[in-house]
């Protein structure tokens, strides 16, 4: 995996080195401009550079937009190293099923950074590590699958030094998934949600739990992933359509509450609105015209959002649907006999056909229309 130079790039793009030169020059304003450490050279190859750390989750991100888990190179080598680690490792099953996808594009960049010698920085090796570097290093050794492919593939040697080098940008988002957050955190996350929700006559209160959620939300997109565009856009579209108060009164609750740094950052701005929306049942009501509410799993690898609005939309929608699950168990050993359980599963996962005696749906982040008439042609059949 060579990086090209720009004449290279410039004839497989079919276009001229003053234009792709062009692009990275537009590139480089645009990453300036949202305060990235990091630009593109082009001397003497097409290269990315600076913060180690940052490029990395730049990468996850951009990969997490392109391609979907399964279609990752050596998918299953990495899942299953990162599955015998978690056995060991328990912070990391209380990770979001998202999170946990996460970390199959986090280990690809980082092993294809490493392979390359692109190292952190002095001053986030000298940062406390919360992980067990040994734990890993002593199990991932033996796994000879894992070793060689990545040595052949990438030059990528598991030494105690290049473990702790792939593990630690992500140490802290596991670390911050396994506490709860600090009470003074619940309290302002709680004095904002009810400022909001009063001020548009809602009656929701939230829980402990859904305010940690908020907590580790807010500092997972804040700290980790500020690359990210919103792919739940057609939902903040809705949500700003059905009362222009809405945002009125959330910025207000923002600022009461110094939370005025989201106002700055468009992504975690959008996101804890359509949170704080999808946490309100009563709120949903006046944004989707409620109908009455047949069997449905949802499988998804997305955001755990993305299933909870395909639930409300679909019992909305669908007074035959009687019931619609979530699948929670393991994503590396799928449950069909769980799954085949339901009349119709929702998916984004591959899933083994052979062991299927149910019908499916793809999904995507939000429903398209082929999504409508496909529901729609089994529901009428049935």
């Amino acid at each position: 995996m060579q990086e090209p130079c720009i004449a290279k790039l410039a004839d497989q793009l079919f276009m001229s080195t003053a234009s792709i030169r062009r692009i990275i020059m537009f590139l480089n304003e645009s990453f300036q401009k949202r305060g990235f450490l990091f630009r593109i050279h082009t001397t003497p190859y097409v290269h990315i550079q600076g913060e180690e750390r940052q490029i990395r989750f730049f990468y996850c991100s951009l990969f997490e937009e392109i391609y979907t888990p399964d279609q990752l190179p050596h998918y299953q080598i990495l899942s299953a190293a990162i599955k015998r680690y978690m056995k060991l490792y328990p912070p990391l099953n209380k990770l979001s099923v998202h999170k946990q996808l996460f970390l199959i594009y986090y280990f690809l960049i980082s092993i294809i950074r490493l392979g390359k010698k692109h190292r952190l920085s002095d001053q986030l090796k000298s940062q406390p590590l919360e992980m067990d570097i040994d734990l890993f290093f002593e199990r991932t050794k033996n796994n000879v699958t894992f070793c060689s492919v990545m040595e052949k593939n990438y030059h990528f040697y598991l030494t105690k030094e290049t473990a702790s080098e792939l593990l630690r940008p992500i140490s802290q988002m596991i670390h911050f998934a396994s506490v709860k957050a600090p009470a003074h955190e619940i309290k302002k996350l709680r004095n904002l949600s009810q400022n909001f929700y009063r001020s548009l006559s809602t009656d929701t209160m939230l829980s402990n739990q859904q305010l940690n959620y908020l907590y580790h939300l807010i500092s997972f997109k804040k700290e980790f992933l500020p690359f990210l565009t919103n792919s739940f856009k057609q939902f903040f579209v809705i949500v700003l359509n059905s009362d222009p108060l809405i945002l009125s009164f959330y910025e207000q609750a923002l600022v009461e509450e110094n939370y005025s740094f989201i106002l700055t950052n468009r992504l975690l701005y959008e996101e804890l609105l359509e949170e704080l929306v999808l946490l309100s049942p009563a709120l949903i009501d006046r944004i989707i015209p409620k109908k009455k509410t047949y069997t449905v799993m949802i499988l998804s690898s997305q955001e755990p959002k993305v299933c909870f609005l395909y639930k409300e939309l679909l019992t909305k929608k669908f007074p035959e649907i009687k019931e619609i699950k979530e699948y929670q168990d393991s994503f590396f050993d799928l449950n069909y006999r769980l799954i085949n359980q339901y009349d119709l599963v929702l998916t984004d996962f591959p899933l083994d056909r052979n062991q299927l005696n149910t019908k499916i749906i793809k999904i995507s982040n939000f429903p398209a229309y082929s999504f409508w008439e496909n529901i729609e042609a089994i529901l009428h059949k049935q």
